[in-house]
Protein backbone atom coordinates (compact mmCIF):
# COMPACT_ATOMS: atom_id res chain seq x y z
CA UNK A 1 0.00 0.00 0.00
CA UNK A 2 2.77 2.10 -0.30
CA UNK A 3 3.17 5.31 -2.92
CA UNK A 4 4.81 4.81 -5.86
CA UNK A 5 6.86 7.97 -6.79
CA UNK A 6 8.39 8.36 -10.61
CA UNK A 7 10.07 10.66 -12.33
CA UNK A 8 8.56 11.88 -15.47
CA UNK A 9 11.26 11.99 -17.77
CA UNK A 10 11.89 10.05 -21.75
CA UNK A 11 13.23 7.42 -19.89
CA UNK A 12 12.38 4.65 -18.45
CA UNK A 13 10.51 5.83 -14.70
CA UNK A 14 13.00 5.31 -11.49
CA UNK A 15 10.29 3.80 -9.47
CA UNK A 16 11.17 4.64 -4.86
CA UNK A 17 8.84 4.37 -1.75
CA UNK A 18 6.83 7.20 -1.09
CA UNK A 19 5.30 8.12 2.32
CA UNK A 20 2.07 5.97 3.13
CA UNK A 21 -1.21 8.10 3.18
CA UNK A 22 -2.66 5.95 5.93
CA UNK A 23 -5.73 6.61 8.77
CA UNK A 24 -4.47 4.52 11.78
CA UNK A 25 -7.47 3.94 14.55
CA UNK A 26 -8.13 1.47 17.40
CA UNK A 27 -11.76 0.51 18.92
CA UNK A 28 -11.06 3.22 22.11
CA UNK A 29 -11.02 5.91 19.29
CA UNK A 30 -13.83 5.14 17.45
CA UNK A 31 -16.70 6.44 19.60
CA UNK A 32 -14.97 10.03 19.43
CA UNK A 33 -14.25 9.83 15.59
CA UNK A 34 -18.58 9.11 15.24
CA UNK A 35 -19.01 12.05 17.32
CA UNK A 36 -17.06 14.29 14.91
CA UNK A 37 -18.54 13.23 11.81
CA UNK A 38 -22.12 13.52 13.30
CA UNK A 39 -21.79 16.93 14.34
CA UNK A 40 -20.54 17.97 11.59
CA UNK A 41 -23.22 16.59 9.18
CA UNK A 42 -25.75 17.60 11.57
CA UNK A 43 -28.50 14.86 12.54
CA UNK A 44 -31.24 15.37 10.22
CA UNK A 45 -28.75 15.53 7.42
CA UNK A 46 -27.49 12.32 8.07
CA UNK A 47 -30.79 10.33 9.01
CA UNK A 48 -32.29 11.54 5.30
CA UNK A 49 -28.87 10.72 3.45
CA UNK A 50 -28.77 7.14 5.54
CA UNK A 51 -33.04 6.79 4.40
CA UNK A 52 -31.86 7.36 0.60
CA UNK A 53 -29.07 4.89 1.04
CA UNK A 54 -31.63 2.12 2.72
CA UNK A 55 -33.85 2.76 -0.51
CA UNK A 56 -31.38 2.60 -3.12
CA UNK A 57 -30.35 -0.76 -1.98
CA UNK A 58 -34.11 -1.75 -1.36
CA UNK A 59 -34.44 -1.12 -4.58
CA UNK A 60 -31.32 -2.97 -6.50
CA UNK A 61 -31.08 -6.49 -7.45
CA UNK A 62 -28.63 -9.02 -5.48
CA UNK A 63 -25.32 -8.71 -7.54
CA UNK A 64 -26.32 -4.73 -8.58
CA UNK A 65 -26.69 -4.08 -4.50
CA UNK A 66 -23.57 -5.95 -3.40
CA UNK A 67 -20.95 -5.04 -6.05
CA UNK A 68 -21.74 -1.87 -7.29
CA UNK A 69 -24.63 0.23 -4.47
CA UNK A 70 -23.47 -0.74 -1.46
CA UNK A 71 -19.79 0.06 -1.89
CA UNK A 72 -20.97 3.60 -2.86
CA UNK A 73 -23.27 4.24 0.02
CA UNK A 74 -20.32 2.56 2.35
CA UNK A 75 -20.18 6.11 4.34
CA UNK A 76 -23.52 6.04 5.01
CA UNK A 77 -23.99 2.48 5.71
CA UNK A 78 -20.81 1.54 7.51
CA UNK A 79 -21.67 5.22 9.97
CA UNK A 80 -24.83 3.51 10.89
CA UNK A 81 -23.40 0.03 11.83
CA UNK A 82 -20.75 1.20 13.84
CA UNK A 83 -23.24 3.57 15.82
CA UNK A 84 -25.41 0.84 16.39
CA UNK A 85 -21.91 -0.78 17.92
CA UNK A 86 -21.52 1.84 20.10
CA UNK A 87 -25.01 2.54 21.70
CA UNK A 88 -24.94 -1.04 22.44
CA UNK A 89 -21.80 -1.53 24.02
CA UNK A 90 -20.86 -4.17 21.32
CA UNK A 91 -17.98 -2.45 19.69
CA UNK A 92 -15.01 -4.63 20.42
CA UNK A 93 -16.98 -7.71 20.77
CA UNK A 94 -17.96 -7.99 17.10
CA UNK A 95 -16.05 -8.28 14.26
CA UNK A 96 -15.96 -4.92 11.97
CA UNK A 97 -17.56 -5.33 8.44
CA UNK A 98 -15.76 -4.23 5.57
CA UNK A 99 -18.38 -1.83 5.32
CA UNK A 100 -17.77 -0.22 8.59
CA UNK A 101 -14.04 0.02 8.54
CA UNK A 102 -14.32 2.04 5.21
CA UNK A 103 -16.18 4.14 6.64
CA UNK A 104 -14.18 4.94 9.75
CA UNK A 105 -11.84 5.26 6.82
CA UNK A 106 -13.20 8.24 5.66
CA UNK A 107 -14.81 9.49 8.72
CA UNK A 108 -11.28 9.27 10.67
CA UNK A 109 -9.96 11.80 7.04
CA UNK A 110 -12.21 14.44 7.86
CA UNK A 111 -11.47 14.68 11.51
CA UNK A 112 -7.78 14.83 10.57
CA UNK A 113 -8.98 18.00 8.40
CA UNK A 114 -12.01 19.82 9.86
CA UNK A 115 -9.61 22.44 11.64
CA UNK A 116 -8.83 23.37 8.31
CA UNK A 117 -11.93 24.35 7.09
CA UNK A 118 -13.44 27.69 7.51
CA UNK A 119 -17.12 27.75 8.00
CA UNK A 120 -18.13 27.89 4.38
CA UNK A 121 -16.25 25.49 3.21
CA UNK A 122 -17.76 23.33 6.00
CA UNK A 123 -21.19 24.61 4.70
CA UNK A 124 -19.91 23.43 1.56
CA UNK A 125 -18.84 19.77 2.21
CA UNK A 126 -22.22 19.08 3.98
CA UNK A 127 -24.37 19.93 1.32
CA UNK A 128 -22.15 18.03 -1.19
CA UNK A 129 -21.57 14.92 0.79
CA UNK A 130 -25.16 14.45 1.71
CA UNK A 131 -26.68 15.56 -2.01
CA UNK A 132 -28.48 12.84 -3.56
CA UNK A 133 -26.73 12.78 -7.15
CA UNK A 134 -23.36 11.03 -5.65
CA UNK A 135 -21.48 14.39 -4.79
CA UNK A 136 -20.09 13.00 -2.04
CA UNK A 137 -17.47 10.80 -4.05
CA UNK A 138 -15.61 13.85 -4.97
CA UNK A 139 -16.01 15.90 -1.80
CA UNK A 140 -14.18 13.03 0.16
CA UNK A 141 -11.74 12.91 -2.53
CA UNK A 142 -10.71 16.49 -1.51
CA UNK A 143 -10.93 15.61 1.74
CA UNK A 144 -8.58 12.63 1.54
CA UNK A 145 -6.25 14.79 -0.49
CA UNK A 146 -5.89 17.46 2.58
CA UNK A 147 -5.49 14.62 4.93
CA UNK A 148 -2.45 13.36 3.47
CA UNK A 149 -1.03 17.04 3.01
CA UNK A 150 -1.80 17.82 6.24
CA UNK A 151 -0.05 14.47 7.53
CA UNK A 152 2.66 15.58 5.81
CA UNK A 153 3.12 18.85 7.64
CA UNK A 154 1.78 20.90 4.80
CA UNK A 155 -0.84 24.09 6.10
CA UNK A 156 -3.97 24.10 4.04
CA UNK A 157 -6.34 26.67 2.93
CA UNK A 158 -8.99 26.63 1.10
CA UNK A 159 -9.96 28.15 -1.88
CA UNK A 160 -13.04 29.30 -2.65
CA UNK A 161 -14.55 29.38 -6.47
CA UNK A 162 -14.01 32.66 -8.28
CA UNK A 163 -16.62 34.94 -10.65
CA UNK A 164 -16.02 31.85 -13.33
CA UNK A 165 -16.72 29.33 -10.82
CA UNK A 166 -13.61 27.57 -11.58
CA UNK A 167 -10.56 27.54 -8.89
CA UNK A 168 -8.54 25.13 -7.59
CA UNK A 169 -9.32 23.37 -4.17
CA UNK A 170 -6.66 24.15 -1.82
CA UNK A 171 -3.26 26.44 -1.65
CA UNK A 172 -0.47 24.33 0.40
CA UNK A 173 1.98 25.95 2.66
CA UNK A 174 5.17 24.24 3.26
CA UNK A 175 8.76 25.43 4.42
CA UNK A 176 8.07 29.21 3.06
CA UNK A 177 6.89 27.98 -0.90
CA UNK A 178 3.23 27.58 -2.07
CA UNK A 179 1.39 24.64 -3.82
CA UNK A 180 -2.00 24.85 -5.23
CA UNK A 181 -3.64 21.40 -5.55
CA UNK A 182 -7.00 20.27 -8.01
CA UNK A 183 -8.63 17.08 -7.37
CA UNK A 184 -10.54 15.05 -9.87
CA UNK A 185 -12.80 12.32 -9.84
CA UNK A 186 -13.62 10.24 -12.47
CA UNK A 187 -17.18 8.19 -12.49
CA UNK A 188 -16.91 4.90 -11.84
CA UNK A 189 -18.15 4.28 -15.69
CA UNK A 190 -16.25 6.72 -17.25
CA UNK A 191 -14.95 5.83 -20.57
CA UNK A 192 -15.98 2.49 -20.07
CA UNK A 193 -17.56 0.29 -23.11
CA UNK A 194 -19.20 -2.08 -20.58
CA UNK A 195 -20.23 0.32 -17.89
CA UNK A 196 -20.34 -1.92 -14.50
CA UNK A 197 -23.63 -1.13 -13.13
CA UNK A 198 -25.07 -2.16 -16.26
CA UNK A 199 -23.02 -5.42 -16.20
CA UNK A 200 -24.61 -5.97 -12.51
CA UNK A 201 -27.79 -5.81 -13.67
CA UNK A 202 -27.50 -7.80 -16.89
CA UNK A 203 -25.80 -10.73 -14.59
CA UNK A 204 -28.68 -10.25 -12.27
CA UNK A 205 -31.30 -10.63 -14.96
CA UNK A 206 -29.92 -13.47 -16.72
CA UNK A 207 -29.59 -15.42 -13.06
CA UNK A 208 -32.85 -15.63 -13.00
CA UNK A 209 -34.00 -17.09 -16.36
CA UNK A 210 -35.55 -20.63 -16.06
CA UNK A 211 -32.26 -21.66 -18.57
CA UNK A 212 -29.70 -20.42 -15.91
CA UNK A 213 -31.75 -21.85 -12.66
CA UNK A 214 -31.99 -25.77 -13.97
CA UNK A 215 -27.57 -25.15 -14.29
CA UNK A 216 -25.95 -27.11 -11.14
CA UNK A 217 -22.21 -27.08 -9.64
CA UNK A 218 -21.75 -30.35 -11.49
CA UNK A 219 -21.98 -29.06 -14.76
CA UNK A 220 -21.40 -25.28 -14.74
CA UNK A 221 -21.33 -23.43 -18.07
CA UNK A 222 -19.02 -20.06 -18.95
CA UNK A 223 -20.65 -17.26 -21.01
CA UNK A 224 -18.15 -14.95 -22.98
CA UNK A 225 -19.54 -12.09 -24.56
CA UNK A 226 -16.98 -9.84 -27.05
CA UNK A 227 -18.97 -6.72 -27.98
CA UNK A 228 -18.15 -4.83 -30.90
CA UNK A 229 -18.77 -1.74 -29.11
CA UNK A 230 -20.10 -0.36 -26.35
CA UNK A 231 -22.12 -3.09 -23.83
CA UNK A 232 -26.20 -2.33 -24.69
CA UNK A 233 -27.93 -0.36 -22.08
CA UNK A 234 -30.99 -0.52 -22.81
CA UNK A 235 -33.55 -3.04 -22.65
CA UNK A 236 -34.30 -4.41 -26.21
CA UNK A 237 -30.15 -4.93 -26.40
CA UNK A 238 -29.65 -6.66 -23.61
CA UNK A 239 -32.88 -8.85 -24.17
CA UNK A 240 -31.46 -10.01 -27.51
CA UNK A 241 -27.83 -10.78 -25.87
CA UNK A 242 -29.70 -13.00 -22.82
CA UNK A 243 -31.69 -14.42 -24.69
CA UNK A 244 -29.22 -15.68 -27.47
CA UNK A 245 -27.64 -16.83 -24.12
CA UNK A 246 -30.42 -18.76 -22.93
CA UNK A 247 -30.56 -20.18 -26.67
CA UNK A 248 -27.07 -21.51 -26.51
CA UNK A 249 -26.77 -22.93 -22.61
CA UNK A 250 -27.96 -26.57 -22.74
CA UNK A 251 -25.42 -27.50 -25.53
CA UNK A 252 -23.08 -24.71 -25.31
CA UNK A 253 -21.77 -23.12 -28.69
CA UNK A 254 -20.86 -20.07 -30.23
CA UNK A 255 -22.94 -17.21 -31.93
CA UNK A 256 -22.24 -13.97 -34.07
CA UNK A 257 -25.30 -11.44 -32.55
CA UNK A 258 -26.75 -8.84 -35.22
CA UNK A 259 -24.56 -5.62 -33.96
CA UNK A 260 -21.52 -7.37 -34.68
CA UNK A 261 -20.36 -9.13 -30.98
CA UNK A 262 -19.67 -12.85 -30.33
CA UNK A 263 -21.31 -14.83 -27.87
CA UNK A 264 -19.80 -18.07 -26.60
CA UNK A 265 -21.67 -20.63 -23.98
CA UNK A 266 -18.89 -23.44 -22.71
CA UNK A 267 -19.25 -26.71 -20.78
CA UNK A 268 -16.60 -26.22 -17.94
CA UNK A 269 -16.13 -28.37 -15.04
CA UNK A 270 -16.36 -27.38 -11.14
CA UNK A 271 -12.69 -27.28 -10.61
CA UNK A 272 -12.29 -24.91 -13.81
CA UNK A 273 -15.06 -22.43 -12.69
CA UNK A 274 -13.18 -22.06 -9.23
CA UNK A 275 -9.87 -21.55 -10.67
CA UNK A 276 -11.55 -19.10 -13.57
CA UNK A 277 -12.96 -16.97 -10.17
CA UNK A 278 -9.04 -16.01 -9.44
CA UNK A 279 -7.55 -16.04 -12.57
CA UNK A 280 -6.37 -11.97 -13.66
CA UNK A 281 -8.79 -10.09 -15.64
CA UNK A 282 -8.00 -9.78 -19.42
CA UNK A 283 -7.75 -6.27 -20.98
CA UNK A 284 -11.04 -4.60 -20.65
CA UNK A 285 -13.22 -7.86 -19.06
CA UNK A 286 -15.27 -7.53 -16.68
CA UNK A 287 -16.23 -11.19 -14.81
CA UNK A 288 -18.53 -12.66 -12.81
CA UNK A 289 -17.62 -16.38 -11.17
CA UNK A 290 -20.67 -18.46 -9.25
CA UNK A 291 -20.40 -22.29 -9.23
CA UNK A 292 -23.08 -22.15 -11.93
CA UNK A 293 -22.63 -19.65 -14.00
CA UNK A 294 -19.39 -17.58 -15.24
CA UNK A 295 -20.16 -14.79 -17.15
CA UNK A 296 -17.19 -12.36 -18.93
CA UNK A 297 -18.34 -9.32 -21.09
CA UNK A 298 -15.29 -7.33 -22.90
CA UNK A 299 -15.39 -5.15 -25.93
CA UNK A 300 -12.96 -5.36 -29.14
CA UNK A 301 -12.24 -1.71 -28.66
CA UNK A 302 -10.51 -0.82 -25.66
CA UNK A 303 -11.97 1.91 -22.91
CA UNK A 304 -11.61 5.00 -23.64
CA UNK A 305 -10.56 5.94 -19.42
CA UNK A 306 -6.90 6.88 -20.11
CA UNK A 307 -8.75 9.43 -22.52
CA UNK A 308 -11.47 10.85 -19.81
CA UNK A 309 -8.68 11.06 -17.44
CA UNK A 310 -6.10 13.00 -19.84
CA UNK A 311 -9.09 15.60 -20.81
CA UNK A 312 -10.00 15.65 -16.68
CA UNK A 313 -6.42 16.84 -16.48
CA UNK A 314 -6.32 19.64 -18.69
CA UNK A 315 -9.39 20.73 -17.38
CA UNK A 316 -7.49 20.61 -14.33
CA UNK A 317 -4.72 23.12 -15.91
CA UNK A 318 -8.14 25.49 -16.83
CA UNK A 319 -8.62 25.63 -12.78
CA UNK A 320 -4.88 26.52 -11.66
CA UNK A 321 -3.39 30.43 -12.04
CA UNK A 322 -0.55 28.90 -13.85
CA UNK A 323 1.71 31.28 -11.72
CA UNK A 324 2.35 28.60 -8.60
CA UNK A 325 3.48 25.50 -8.65
CA UNK A 326 0.76 22.93 -8.80
CA UNK A 327 -0.39 18.92 -7.87
CA UNK A 328 -2.75 17.36 -9.42
CA UNK A 329 -5.03 14.73 -7.96
CA UNK A 330 -7.47 11.97 -9.95
CA UNK A 331 -9.53 9.44 -8.69
CA UNK A 332 -9.58 6.20 -10.16
CA UNK A 333 -12.28 4.36 -9.00
CA UNK A 334 -12.01 0.52 -8.33
CA UNK A 335 -8.30 0.00 -8.62
CA UNK A 336 -7.13 -2.78 -6.35
CA UNK A 337 -3.70 -1.86 -6.77
CA UNK A 338 -1.53 0.09 -9.22
CA UNK A 339 1.17 -2.37 -9.37
CA UNK A 340 2.75 -2.44 -12.95
CA UNK A 341 1.62 1.02 -14.13
CA UNK A 342 5.41 2.22 -13.45
CA UNK A 343 6.29 0.44 -16.99
CA UNK A 344 7.25 3.19 -19.28
CA UNK A 345 5.16 1.32 -21.64
CA UNK A 346 1.75 1.60 -19.89
CA UNK A 347 -0.73 4.26 -21.51
CA UNK A 348 -0.76 5.87 -17.82
CA UNK A 349 2.77 6.45 -17.65
CA UNK A 350 2.82 7.91 -21.58
CA UNK A 351 0.00 10.38 -20.94
CA UNK A 352 1.78 11.32 -17.58
CA UNK A 353 4.68 11.68 -20.06
CA UNK A 354 2.60 13.50 -22.84
CA UNK A 355 0.96 15.94 -20.48
CA UNK A 356 3.81 16.79 -18.21
CA UNK A 357 5.63 18.21 -21.71
CA UNK A 358 2.56 20.67 -21.94
CA UNK A 359 4.02 24.17 -22.44
CA UNK A 360 0.75 25.10 -20.26
CA UNK A 361 1.86 22.48 -17.56
CA UNK A 362 5.56 23.53 -16.91
CA UNK A 363 4.20 24.23 -13.57
CA UNK A 364 2.76 21.06 -12.67
CA UNK A 365 4.83 19.20 -9.68
CA UNK A 366 3.41 15.82 -10.10
CA UNK A 367 0.32 14.09 -10.44
CA UNK A 368 -1.08 11.27 -8.16
CA UNK A 369 -3.90 8.26 -9.74
CA UNK A 370 -5.48 7.25 -5.96
CA UNK A 371 -8.46 4.48 -5.86
CA UNK A 372 -10.73 3.37 -3.11
CA UNK A 373 -9.52 2.70 0.86
CA UNK A 374 -7.79 -0.78 1.76
CA UNK A 375 -7.79 -2.35 4.70
CA UNK A 376 -4.89 -3.69 7.02
CA UNK A 377 -6.57 -5.62 10.05
CA UNK A 378 -4.60 -6.38 13.14
CA UNK A 379 -5.18 -7.37 16.82
CA UNK A 380 -7.71 -4.73 17.76
CA UNK A 381 -6.60 -2.08 15.81
CA UNK A 382 -7.19 -1.38 11.61
CA UNK A 383 -4.96 0.46 9.17
CA UNK A 384 -6.81 1.38 5.80
CA UNK A 385 -4.59 3.06 2.78
CA UNK A 386 -5.21 4.16 -1.26
CA UNK A 387 -3.47 2.25 -3.36
CA UNK A 388 -2.06 4.76 -5.37
CA UNK A 389 1.00 5.93 -7.80
CA UNK A 390 2.73 9.67 -7.91
CA UNK A 391 4.87 10.77 -10.95
CA UNK A 392 7.08 13.97 -10.01
CA UNK A 393 7.87 16.23 -12.90
CA UNK A 394 11.73 16.08 -13.54
CA UNK A 395 12.01 19.56 -13.16
CA UNK A 396 11.09 19.35 -8.99
CA UNK A 397 13.11 16.76 -8.11
CA UNK A 398 14.77 17.38 -4.66
CA UNK A 399 12.40 20.47 -4.00
CA UNK A 400 10.62 19.98 -1.25
CA UNK A 401 7.16 20.04 -2.66
CA UNK A 402 8.09 16.98 -4.19
CA UNK A 403 6.46 15.07 -1.18
CA UNK A 404 3.14 16.42 -1.75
Amino acid sequence: MEYATVTANHSAPLAVLFPRATIEFSDSQIPSILKCFRSFVGKERFERRTELADKMIAFASPTYRAQFVRPRQSLWLGTRELLRLVESGNLGREHLTQTAVVSLHYLATIRNVIHTMPSWKKAEFRSRLTDKVGGDIPALVEIMAASRIVTLGGTVKWIPENDRGRSFEMLVSYKGQKLEIECKAKSVDAGRKVARGDFYQFADSLLVSEAVRNLTRADPRYVTLVTSGRFPREHVGQTLVRSSIEALIVNGGVRDLPDGSTLSVEKFTAGEMKNLATAPLLEFEHRLISPELGLSIRSRRPDQMIANIENELKDALKQLTGTLPSALVCHVPEVQSFEGILDPRTATTQLVQRFLSRPDAQQVVSIAFVSDPVIDRRSREVETGLPSVRYVADKYRGSPLGKF
